[in-house]
């Protein structure tokens, strides 16, 4: 995979929080060089998946633009 720059246009403009699709197994939120990052949870019962993990992410943007993740299960 190519570096396009995304990431440090990103921060460099103020970005503090990148979630993108979902897995099938898995959930992961870390921060990395002050950047949260998620991949987040599967919320269907399409194709395979482990109900153990099925659910979804709330995320909660205050007045002061503090961002809460909040991972839900079905």
């Amino acid at each position: 995979m190519d570096n396009d720059g995304f990431f440090e246009v990103f921060r460099e403009r103020g970005g503090t929080h990148l979630f993108a699709g979902h897995d099938h197994n898995n959930n992961f939120i870390t921060e990395y060089r002050g950047v949260t990052l998620g991949y987040m949870t599967k919320s269907s019962y399409n194709c395979y998946f482990d109900f153990d993990v099925l659910g979804g992410t709330l995320l909660t943007l205050d007045q002061d633009n503090q961002v809460r993740e909040e991972i839900l299960s079905f």
